[in-house]
C-alpha cells in the first residue's frame, strides 16, 4: 500500500480489507465451520462429477445444496463478503437457461466461501475434465 490515495475513506476500506483477510487466515477453523464444510465438500464432489459429465442441471442442484449446507458458517468478523450478489447473478443466469455459466459461478462462490472457512485450496481444485481443451489448428 505505497500508492497515494486521495480519498482517505477509500484508503481505510482497502487497508481494513487487506488486513482483515490476513487476520482471517490466522483464525482457526471453528467447529461450526468444520461440520458445515465437510458436508459442503461432499456435495462439491458430486457437483464436480456432474460437471465432468456435462450435466449442469445436476451440478447446479448439488452446488445449491452445498451452499445451503455451508450456510453462514464461513462468515467471520475479519472479512468482507460480496458473494451474495454473485449468487443473485448466478440464479438469474440459471433462470435464463445459462446453466453452464451459472454452475461455474456458483462453484467459484462456494470455493471462495470454503476458503474463508479454512479449507485448503488443494481440496478445492476444479475437475480436470471440465477445463476447456486447448484448440489444435
Amino acid at each position: 500500500m505505497f500508492t497515494r490515495v486521495r480519498n482517505s475513506a477509500f484508503a481505510l476500506c482497502i487497508l481494513a480489507a487487506s488486513s482483515g483477510s490476513m487476520a482471517a487466515m490466522r483464525q482457526p477453523m471453528s467447529v461450526k465451520c468444520k461440520l458445515a464444510s465437510d458436508r459442503a465438500l461432499v456435495l462439491l464432489a458430486a457437483a464436480d462429477n456432474a460437471i465432468i459429465r456435462r450435466n449442469f442441471v445436476a451440478a447446479n442442484t448439488s452446488l445449491d445444496a452445498s451452499l445451503d449446507a455451508l450456510g453462514d458458517a464461513y462468515v467471520n468478523e475479519y472479512s468482507l463478503d460480496d458473494t451474495g450478489m454473485h449468487l443473485i447473478v448466478a440464479a438469474d443466469q440459471q433462470k435464463h437457461g445459462k446453466v453452464e455459466t451459472a454452475s461455474t459461478n456458483k462453484r467459484v462462490i462456494l470455493v471462495s466461501r470454503l476458503e474463508d472457512c479454512g479449507v485448503p485450496a488443494l481440496r478445492l481444485r476444479p475437475p480436470l475434465k471440465s477445463r476447456a481443451a486447448p484448440r489444435v489448428r
